[in-house]
């Protein structure tokens, strides 16, 4: 089975080259096509494995940003005069627009199947400012084998930017399958016993900006020292906000910042001094910090319809909530509290479904499932 990636983001996140290093010896040969704008992506993230042959093309720029059906062709053609000789047997495409629409046009001239990964950018981004091309991403849905999204929320919210004919015709293609979290979470696994003791040390890792929500979490915490419930905040990260977070930290004893670190090491000692995980963001694919707090045995709050909600129960690891609802945050994490040491086990069981080797396999099954 040869799978073909049509991959514009692979360069930029690490959790690309985790799915194809664990799909090797699951599948024959990997061609992973990768369309830049700067040449300086360029072999970042690159694995050395004879079963996966690279494409590193740099033929966009920011006009064809703007003109996404040239856009499209320019990647097809390229694609075509790199791959034409190539016997393969799938495409995943893992975005619906910037991939989805070169792995469209292979199936048209050459009935290569493909499936189609649905990200946070499509949603949010693509069908919000550039509804012109809606008519065109249904067409790529209805074509596709199978539609995945990275959590069963994210299915709903797919489906509700689709016309009612489409929403219940696609229902049976669409998917959830999560990201992986690296490796490295689960080689350090955290065995110990977690307890609370003293101040409840709250933990925040991510983008410094308003989709995370980093300042409501900053009055999160405030709020609970004011009911004497004694708290205090570590936030780690850099974005926009990053001054207005450090003069915060100036003035609060119980705020304390770092800068954004790639150390999984650091940060692996961050998670274990830790007592709660909050990152409340208004809009989450998925968020790999989640899994990598519960591999430390943190219970986690996370938002209501976004990012993990839906794969676990609430009160399993943790409690969604309403991202502009202080008093609901404050509940849950009031919950948290009265349950905590059964949350923090539940954590690091449930975190095991998040690992590449589970995930790969159910790549795998898909793969097959779509060729036959």
């Amino acid at each position: 089975m040869n799978i073909l990636h049509i991959n514009s983001e692979y360069s930029n996140k690490s959790l690309h080259k985790n799915l194809v290093n664990s799909l090797v010896g699951r599948v024959s040969h990997q061609y992973v096509y990768v369309p830049l704008r700067k040449a300086s992506g360029i072999d970042e993230n690159k694995i050395v494995d004879q079963n996966i042959t690279f494409y590193y093309a740099n033929i966009l720029n920011f006009f064809l940003r703007l003109r996404y059906f040239r856009k499209i062709k320019k990647i097809f053609r390229d694609l075509e005069n790199k791959i034409s000789n190539k016997n393969i047997d799938l495409v995943h495409a893992h975005t619906l627009f910037s991939s989805g629409g070169g792995a469209y046009l292979v199936n048209r001239i050459y009935n290569t199947p493909y499936i189609i990964t649905v990200r946070n950018t499509d949603i949010n981004i693509f069908y919000k400012y550039f509804f012109y091309l809606k008519p065109f991403s249904y067409k790529i849905l209805k074509n596709a084998s199978k539609i995945i999204v990275l959590s069963p929320k994210y299915k709903h919210h797919l489906k509700r930017k689709l016309p009612e004919k489409y929403a219940f015709s696609l229902d049976n293609k669409i998917i959830s399958i999560p990201n992986g979290i690296d490796d490295f979470w689960f080689s350090n696994i955290n065995k110990s016993k977690k307890t609370i003791s003293g101040k409840i040390k709250l933990l925040f890792v991510g983008d410094l900006n308003a989709n995370k929500n980093v300042w409501n979490v900053i009055e999160l915490v405030k709020r609970l020292n004011e009911k004497r419930i004694l708290s205090e905040l570590v936030v780690i990260g850099d974005g926009k906000y990053r001054e207005k977070v450090i003069k915060e930290a100036s003035k609060y004893r119980f705020l304390t910042f770092y800068p954004k670190t790639e150390s999984k090491a650091t940060l692996l000692e961050f998670y274990r001094n830790a007592d709660i995980f909050v990152m409340p963001s208004f809009r989450e694919t998925f968020g790999l910090v989640y899994g990598e707090a519960m591999s430390q045995g943190l219970p986690v709050i996370y938002s209501k319809g976004q990012g993990i909600d839906g794969y676990f129960e609430e009160g399993e690891v943790g409690y969604s909530v309403n991202p502009k609802d202080l008093n609901d945050i404050a509940y849950k994490v009031q919950l948290i509290l009265k349950n905590y040491k059964t949350i923090s086990k539940n954590c690091i069981k449930n975190v095991q479904q998040f690992k590449w080797e589970t995930i790969a396999y159910i790549y795998k099954n898909i793969y097959n499932e779509c060729i036959r």
